[in-house]
């Protein structure tokens, strides 16, 4: 139901009245020429909630907090695989159940969420598990644990 006046997720107007659609990378960004795109993924509410108060505090969006953590700490996340589980190429699990599990929208670049899912394959994580390990990790950097 789209009348003359009403928007939709696709095409919001801009402020100005031009009635064009926002382009996507005015909307989220981008990076270089790469354009960043939707990533989902599941969080435990109470991480989402503290995910989204220190990209507010910090003036970024919640994936350059995920992206700030896994500069920091991939290298330690892959010590700690390869010291537990020597020469032990993991395959993939599920995801454990979490209680109280959201909907993240992260908007990365392919080459983001390629290095973020090759990380997570290589220690034998899901994608989920992995960001709510790097934003545990990021958030117990700047106390806000």
């Amino acid at each position: 139901m789209t009348g003359e006046g009403s928007t939709t997720r696709r095409s919001r107007r801009r402020a100005g009245g031009s009635g064009a659609p926002t382009p996507a990378s005015e909307k989220r960004g981008t990076v270089g020429r790469d354009p960043r795109r939707k990533v989902m993924v599941a969080l435990a509410a109470d991480l989402h909630r503290r995910l989204r108060s220190e990209a507010e505090r910090r003036g970024v969006f919640k994936a350059d907090v995920v992206l700030d953590g896994y500069r920091l700490h991939a290298e330690t996340l892959r010590g700690e695989h390869k010291a537990s589980k020597p020469g032990i190429a993991l395959r993939t699990r599920r995801r454990r159940a979490v209680e109280d599990a959201t909907q993240c929208q992260l908007y990365l670049t392919d080459t983001e969420r390629d290095q973020i899912d090759s990380l997570a394959a290589e220690i034998g994580l899901s994608r989920s598990d992995l960001v709510s390990r790097l934003v545990e990790l990021e958030l117990s950097d700047t106390g806000r644990v």
